[in-house]
Formats: C-alpha cells, structure tokens, sequence
C-alpha cells in the first residue's frame, strides 16, 4: 500500500470519529434555533399615569402584562387591543379597581396576523373605566410593540432524582448478619438463615428545585399642572390650567377628562405622544367684543336735560395674525362681533336709563400641538363666543325705557396640529359663535288722551357679527327718543391646518 495512502487511513482511523461528533453537536445546534435571530424586545408605550411591565404575546394573540397606575382611583370595566386608532367594536368584560402604586397582571386578547413565532405587532390598549364622578369613559393607553413570543422567562425549575439499588448474598457455617443503610428516602433489610445467610438492600433519592424570578421597573419624571417650560418627562393635566410659556415635554403630554387647558397664546409640544382627554383652547388670541351702547337717561332728570337718545355700539377689534412656533404657517385668530346699542330713555322724572346694548363676542383663539402622535378623545375648540344680550329697559312710573340691542358674535380662530407619525383628530371646532338677543323694554301705561297710549320698543337681536339696535320711545304715538343702531361686525368660521412634517 502507497504511503500517502496509509497515512490518509490512518489520519481518518485516528479522528475520523471526532468530525462526526462535532458534525453532529453542529447540527443540533441549528435545530434547537441557537443561532437562530433573538425574540424581538417586548415593549409598551403607555400614556402617562400607566406602567406596563413584562408583556409577552403567545401564538394564540393572548397578550398578558402587568399594569400599574398612578392616579385617582378607577374602576376598569373593559378592556381591548387592536392595530387601529379607534376603539375595538367590543371590549372584554373585566371588573377591577386600580389604585395608585398597585399593579396586577391583565390579560387580554390581540389581533395578529400570524401565530408564526417572531410575528411583528403593533397594537393599541384600550381601557373603559369609571372615575369618581364620571362613567363609561374610553381611552387608548397606549401601544404594545414586540412579536408572537411563547417562551417565559420569569422562572425556572429543575429536577433530579437519582435511584440506587445494590443487593449481594454471602454464605459461611457458622454466622448471621444483617446490614442496612438508607439516605433520605428507604431502607429495606431481610435476613434468612438456616445456617448463615446476609442480605444487604440500599436505595438513595435526591431531588433539587430552584427558582428565579427578576423584574425591573423604569420611573419617568412627570410634572403635574404644567403652567410652562420644558419638563424632562412627561406633562399631566389634572385640573384647569392656564399657561404662562409653551408647555414642552421631553416623552408625552396628557389632559384628564374634564380638565381644560387654555394655551393663552403659547403652544405644547410633546416629543412622543400627546393625549388630550379633555378640552384645549385659546383665550387670549382673539379680537375683542365691541361694548354695548349706554342706553338714553330720562327727561327729568337733572343735568341731563330733556330724555337722551341711546348710544351706538362699538364695533369689535380685528384678530391677530401670526407665524407658526415650526414649520412657517400663518395662522390667524377671530374677529370680535360689534356691541349692540342702547335704548332709548323716557319721559320720567327719574334718571334711570334704557336698556344698554349687548356687547360683542370674542373672536376664537389660536391653538398649537406639536407632536410626534397625536390623540385626540376630548376636544379643541377655538370657536368664537356668543354675543351678550341687550338689557332691560325701566320702568318709572307710567313710563318705560327702550331694550337694548343685542351683541354681535365673534369669529372662529384657528387651529393647527402638527406630528411626525400618527394622528387622531377627534372633536375639533373653530366655527363662529351667537349672535345676543335684545332686551325687553320696559312697561308703559301713560294715559293719552285721545289714543293711543305711551309705550317703548325692546331692541332687536344682533345679526351674526353685527350688534343689534336698541328700542325706540314713543309718547302718545309719538317719537319721543331713539335707540341707537348697533356696530357691523362679520362673524365667520375658522379653519384646522394639519401638518404631517413636524420633527422635533
């Protein structure tokens, strides 16, 4: 045989054995998925006020956590998920109490799009719960993000047990011995002679259990009733606030039910997420009313000479116009509605006056959020206000007084939303507001002779933005005093930007 030859047989003899070993320990490896990519990192998103801990989504789409709270105390009565922005069709039924610092473990069902292990998802939690003083709320938590992952790592248990049995027989003439020994579990020893015999029997049981358990609980800065500045966490209304100086935080801003927060010509800005609950607004940006005309004094009063015709109204200021805190928009707050005017005085002695005129509403304000997501389940509103009723006019004697007219209302403003990856609009209004109603006038009963008798005229209500005009005086069918006419005014709706091209 070649040398190259017998020396390639002998390598192979010699560890031919071992490659097939490895090979082998190779293979199985693979098949167990070691090298396989790791089980992408479970996480929640959860709004601030909720910690989620811990959650694992199994191939059947049952996704367990646990929740914590921090808060006041709420009554859970459902519970969802889904991949959507709106809440799911139907909630499970479930019936707890969260309290603040208390957690407990929550399990509910999740749409995925396969029971593949590894499977992505991105869901939503949904809560129906009742507060203190409200029932039935709704409200999108926040967001699981992870995939399909049956595997536990919360504990571990081991087992072993180990049995040994021995057993030997020895014969002599004259003697008889019994031997046994036993370790934690049994022993059993039996003797027979006739002469000598020795039976020998040893069984040995061990068995060790241990288990692990972690968790790790991650704490988020939270500023409470924000009234301005930059928080390096998350922002929570829980009552009425006003803000001094745009409201900025570094994770997510949240307004409660039925809190409101008036920007007061600033704006919020919340890195991640802002979830408003409640009511946001602006009082401060739009034009003002105009006044209300004074209404006429009566004749005989001193210093005033004969009875005094009402005042006009004033006309209501313009809104103010400006550019956006990002991206450059022109944004615009609503004009102020015109006051109404005032009525006309009588023919008393007293110096009573008409009825004076309404004044103007408000125009609406400007409101800016900027956020990456944006959750909107309360309401925005920069609506402009409604027009004030025209006054009474007063009796004296026999003698009444002209109603005032009513206020014009103002114009909606404007309001603008701004994120970089999703946004529900929810409740938004900007629309103009009411125009007031006239005043009553105030009764007549003078005796004329011949007819007909004194009497006065209520004013009239005021015209979308335009102030209504106060009543008229007449004294035996004839004029007397005039209201005065109310100041034009145009009252008109506002508009919503949206913009999907903020980044922070």
């Amino acid at each position: 045989m070649p040398k190259r030859l017998q020396s390639t047989m002998e390598f192979f003899m010699t560890y031919g054995w071992a490659i097939i070993t490895a090979v082998v320990v190779v293979g199985i490896m693979f098949a167990l998925g070691i090298f396989s990519s790791p089980i992408p990192i479970q996480s929640c998103i959860l709004v601030p006020g909720y910690i989620c801990n811990h959650p694992i989504l199994t191939n059947q789409g049952i996704l367990t956590f646990n929740l914590s709270y921090i808060g006041q105390t709420i009554t859970v009565t459902g519970i969802g998920c889904n991949s959507g922005n709106l809440p799911p069709a139907s909630l499970q039924s479930v019936n707890f109490v969260l309290t603040s610092n208390r957690g407990r473990s929550i399990t509910v069902s999740c749409p995925i799009s396969s029971n593949s292990f590894g499977t992505a998802f991105q869901g939503h939690l949904w809560l129906q719960y009742n507060t203190q003083t409200q029932s039935n709320l709704v409200s999108d938590i926040g967001v699981i993000l992870g995939a399909v992952n049956t595997r536990t790592s919360t504990s571990t248990t081991s087992t072993s047990t180990t049995s040994t049995t021995s057993t030997s027989t020895t014969s002599s003439t004259s003697t008889s011995t019994t031997t046994s020994s036993t370790s934690t579990s049994t022993s059993t020893s039996t003797t027979t002679s006739t002469s000598t015999s020795t039976t020998s029997t040893s069984t040995s049981t061990s068995t060790s259990t241990s288990t692990t358990t972690s968790t790790s609980t991650t704490t988020i800065l939270q500023c409470i009733n924000f009234a301005g500045g930059t928080c390096n966490g998350d922002i929570i209304y829980t009552q009425n606030t006003q803000l001094s100086s745009p409201a900025i935080a570094a994770n997510m801003i949240l307004v409660e039910a039925g809190v409101t927060v008036d920007e007061y010509g600033s704006y919020m800005q919340a890195n991640v997420a802002f979830y408003n609950q409640g009511t946001v607004t602006d009082g401060f940006s739009g034009g003002g009313g105009g006044g209300g005309g004074v209404g006429g004094y009566e004749e005989g009063c001193q210093g005033y000479g004969s009875p005094m015709n009402g005042h006009p109204g004033s006309a209501g200021s313009s809104g103010i116009s400006k550019t956006s805190h990002y991206l450059g928009t022109t944004l615009t707050s609503g004009a102020g509605g015109g006051g109404g005017g005032g009525g006309a005085g009588g023919n008393g002695n007293g110096c009573e006056t008409a009825g004076a005129g309404g004044s103007g509403g408000k125009g609406g304000g400007i409101v800016e959020v900027y956020s990456g997501n944006i959750v909107n389940s309360g309401a925005i509103t920069v609506s402009g206000y409604s027009g004030a009723g025209g006054g009474a006019g007063f009796k004296w004697l026999t003698i009444g007084e002209g109603g005032g007219g009513g206020g014009g209302a103002g114009s909606g403003g404007t309001i603008f939303l701004a994120y970089s990856t999703s946004l529900v609009q929810g409740t938004v209004s900007y629309g103009p507001g009411s125009a007031g109603a006239g005043g009553s006038a105030g009764a007549s009963n003078q005796p004329c002779s011949p007819s007909p008798s004194a009497y006065a005229n209520p004013g009239t209500s005021g015209s979308g933005g335009s102030g209504g005009s106060g009543g008229n005086n007449y004294s035996c069918g004839q004029l007397f005093a005039s209201g005065a006419s109310g100041a034009s005014g145009t009252a008109s709706s506002g508009q919503l930007i949206t913009n999907a091209g903020w980044t922070h």
